[in-house]
């Protein structure tokens, strides 16, 4: 299978991805702050229009047809002025969302995030120079040996050896080995990717919601048992990055 390479596509380390998340969750609280400041402009407003023609001395039909009439031309006024800011932070949202998610191309499986470990280290060619012409049972052993002692320079070296076996003499795949290592940068970015879907489909939402004056209860219950499956402890990291 021929994998099509894209000249466009910037490599991101785990920093820089924690970042563009940060940014997006920040896009995500703005456009909530925004939504919630028209709600009460519009929430004032009816409240005036409504204390103005409490004592009004007409009909109680015709008093109520032209509240309705006039918080109707303030809502769509409101709405009509909102557009360009709540655009501009979907838009925004939508922007860091494709470059985070863009990542995940290098981070779909733990093979892959292992396999750049190391790599331009001296340690890494020295430990391939070594194991080169070793057994199943010795690269089994530095294998046991790499996990146990976290050692992901030599997991990455061990990584390649293995690739260079038959698959029938293989002691185990190049994806077990990469699972049992459990490496840190595979992780924590497979939860940046969950937390940037999580808070650009809620700001999505939000600017949709406002926009149309509606909201979707399927999408409301769908985001809230999207968020139970978020790591709480990346979400506090990510809530400190916004504070400084």
């Amino acid at each position: 299978m021929k994998t099509e390479l894209k000249s466009n596509l910037p490599f991101l380390n785990v920093q820089q991805i924690g970042e563009l998340t940060s940014s997006l969750d920040s896009t995500h609280k703005r456009t909530i702050k925004a939504i919630e400041r028209l709600q009460k402009d519009i929430d004032t407003q009816k409240a005036s229009i409504a204390a103005r023609w409490n004592n009004a001395q007409i009909g109680q039909n015709y008093k109520r047809d032209i509240q309705a009439e006039e918080i109707r031309a303030v809502l769509l006024t409101i709405r009509k002025n909102s557009e360009k800011e709540l655009n501009d932070l979907f838009l925004e949202a939508g922007r860091t969302h494709r470059q985070i998610i863009d990542q995940g191309v290098f981070y779909d499986s733990p093979v892959k995030t292992l396999a750049r470990a190391g790599l331009g280290d001296p340690k890494r060619s020295d430990y391939l120079r070594q194991l080169q012409g070793a057994g199943a049972a010795e690269v089994a052993h530095m294998a046991q040996l790499a996990v146990s002692t976290r050692n992901v320079t030599m997991a990455a070296a061990l990584l390649s050896i293995v690739d260079g076996f038959q698959t029938a003499n293989r002691p185990f795949t190049s994806h077990h080995l990469a699972e049992s290592f459990v490496h840190d940068d595979f992780v924590k970015v497979r939860e940046y990717l969950k937390i940037a879907d999580h808070r650009f489909q809620g700001t999505v939402i939000a600017v949709r919601t406002w926009l149309a004056e509606k909201a979707n209860p399927m999408h409301t219950v769908s985001l809230g048992l999207m968020a139970r499956t978020l790591d709480e402890s990346v979400l506090d990291d990510l809530e400190a990055s916004d504070a400084r």
